[in-house]
C-alpha cells in the first residue's frame, strides 16, 4: 500500500497562500473571455503568477521554513511539482469546489500523486444548521482521516459557519454584528462538534473573530483540542486581516494563516484586463508578505486595532 513520505513537522509559525479557489478565480482570471479553451488556459496562467508572486516574496525574505500554498487540482496541477521543488509546503483540498466534504471522484489518486503535506477537507458546519448535513460531512471527514492515517498523510479541516436566518435576526441581518457576536461561540462549537464525532485534525482553518475576547475564546479552544488554528481571511481588506492577524499572534493557539483572495483577487482583477505579469506577481508578493509580517513581527498589543462589542 503506497504511503505519503515521512516529512517533519511544519515548522510554526504557517503563512498560507490559499489560490485553491475554482469558480472564483477562474471568473476573476477569465476577464469575460467567452471561449472555454482561452479562458481556462488563462486562469491557469494567472495561477502560476500568484505562485510566482509568492515564491518572489519567499525570496526576498519571508522565511521559507514558514511558506506554504494552497493549491487545487483543476487549474493548479502543474504548481505542486514546483512547490515541493522550492521547498514550500502545500495542501489540497479533498472535497468539490462547493465544499461540504463531497469527495470528488478519485480523491485517493489524487493524494497520491500529489503527495501534499495536508489534505483539506471544507466543512460549512453551523450547529445550529442542519443536523442531516452536518452529520454527513463529519461521516465523510471520517472516511478521509482514516485513508489519512492509513497512508501517513495530514488532515487540515477547514470550517465557514454560514449563518442561519434566526442567527440573522439576533443581529438584526447585520453580518459584521453577525462576526462580532456569534462567530466565536459557533467556531467554538463547530470544533468541537469534529472532535466529538472523532476526529482529530492536524490543523484547524477557521474564521477570524472580530474582537480580542472572541480571539481569545477560539484560541483556547485550540489549545484545548491539542491543534493550532490557522486563520483565514473570508475576502476582506488587507489592513482588516492584517490587524486580525496582528491580534492572533499574541494569542496562545494561532498558528499562521491561509488566505486567499485578499492576496490574490484584486491583482488578479486588473491582470484579466492589462496582462502585466510582472505587476500581478509584485502586487501577490507585497500583499503576501504584509500578512506575513503582520502575523511574525515583534510588536506591542495589537488589540486595539480590532473591534470590541459595545
Amino acid at each position: 500500500m503506497p504511503n505519503f513520505p515521512a516529512r517533519a513537522t511544519h515548522a510554526a509559525p504557517i503563512l498560507m497562500a490559499a489560490f485553491d479557489h475554482a469558480a472564483e478565480f477562474h471568473e476573476a482570471a477569465s476577464g469575460g473571455l467567452s471561449e472555454p479553451g482561452q479562458s481556462v488556459a488563462q486562469t491557469t496562467r494567472a495561477k502560476e503568477l500568484v505562485f510566482e508572486g509568492i515564491r518572489q516574496a519567499v525570496d526576498a525574505g519571508v522565511p521559507r521554513e514558514h511558506a506554504a500554498v494552497l493549491l487545487d487540482d483543476k487549474y493548479a496541477q502543474g504548481l505542486m511539482s514546483r512547490a515541493r521543488e522550492a521547498g514550500i509546503a502545500f495542501s489540497i483540498p479533498v472535497d468539490s469546489p462547493t465544499g461540504h466534504v463531497v469527495l470528488q471522484p478519485g480523491w485517493q489518486d489524487i493524494l497520491l500523486r500529489n503527495q501534499p503535506d495536508w489534505a483539506k477537507p471544507l466543512l460549512f458546519l453551523n450547529v445550529e444548521g442542519d443536523a442531516i448535513d452536518n452529520h454527513r460531512q463529519l461521516e465523510s471527514t471520517l472516511v478521509l482521516q482514516r485513508w489519512l492515517q492509513e497512508h501517513g498523510g495530514q488532515l487540515l479541516v477547514e470550517i465557514l459557519i454560514p449563518p442561519e436566518p434566526a442567527q440573522l435576526d439576533r443581529v438584526g441581518g447585520d453580518l459584521s454584528r453577525y462576526r462580532l457576536e456569534l462567530i466565536p461561540d459557533l467556531v467554538v462549537a463547530a470544533m468541537e462538534s469534529v472532535q466529538q464525532a472523532g476526529i482529530r485534525p492536524n490543523l484547524w482553518k477557521v474564521e477570524a473573530a472580530a474582537s480580542v475576547d472572541g480571539a481569545r475564546k477560539i484560541g483556547q479552544a485550540a489549545v484545548a483540542s491539542g491543534v493550532d488554528c490557522l486563520i483565514l481571511g473570508s475576502g476582506e481588506s488587507l489592513e482588516t486581516v492584517g490587524d486580525w492577524l496582528a491580534v492572533g499572534k499574541t494569542i496562545p493557539g494561532y498558528r499562521g494563516f491561509a488566505v486567499g483572495r485578499t492576496i490574490w483577487q484584486e491583482p488578479v482583477e486588473t491582470w484579466a484586463h492589462d496582462k502585466d505579469d510582472e505587476q500581478l506577481r509584485s502586487e501577490v508578493a507585497r500583499r503576501y508578505t504584509y500578512l506575513a509580517t503582520a502575523f511574525t513581527r515583534e510588536t506591542e498589543d495589537m488589540s486595539a486595532h480590532v473591534q470590541e462589542p459595545a
